[in-house]
């Protein structure tokens, strides 16, 4: 694993993850999820840091996600000087997600944890698991990599 570390202009370490990172991070939480007999009949993805993630979940399914729905939505998390805000940029129907058995929240990165807690709260269905590749708060049920240091995390999408 190759990791690139310089500084962000507010002096934290800015770690550059590779894309070879995150296919290894992919595979740990893969592992993961067989450990726990977790497979998934829905993916759930907050645009836009969950697609990477989702895609190799789907690619080391042994039956190439076909019998996984994928759903993406959009939202937008911000802060409002007191605490992490997430809302929805567009309509999505949260009910259809009821009918499943596994789901399955993905994203690149839990921070503050404010765009998973909302997706988990608004998902009424008794099976919600979250994963994602980087973990900086201990709360996902799969996770990468964790990381609960101040660290800049670039993914290899980021400007």
């Amino acid at each position: 694993m190759i990791l690139f570390i310089h500084y962000h202009y507010n002096r934290n370490k800015i770690v550059d993850l590779s894309y070879q990172d995150l296919k290894e991070y992919s595979k740990n939480i893969f592992n993961q999820m067989q450990n726990k007999n977790f497979y998934p009949d829905a993916i759930v993805i907050p645009l836009r840091g969950g697609l990477f993630l989702a895609q190799e979940i789907l690619y080391f399914d042994e039956n190439d996600g076909k019998n996984v729905d994928v759903f993406i939505i959009n939202l937008k998390t911000y802060n409002d000087k007191t605490k992490d805000k997430t809302t929805l940029k567009q309509d999505f129907d949260f009910e259809t997600l009821s009918k499943y058995q596994n789901v399955l929240i993905v994203d690149d990165i839990c921070d503050s944890g404010e765009t998973l807690q909302f997706l988990k709260e608004n998902i009424k269905n008794p099976n919600v698991k979250t994963a994602v590749l980087i973990d900086k708060t201990e709360t996902c049920d799969f996770y990468g990599n964790q990381n609960q240091s101040e660290d800049w995390i670039k993914f290899p999408w980021d400007n």
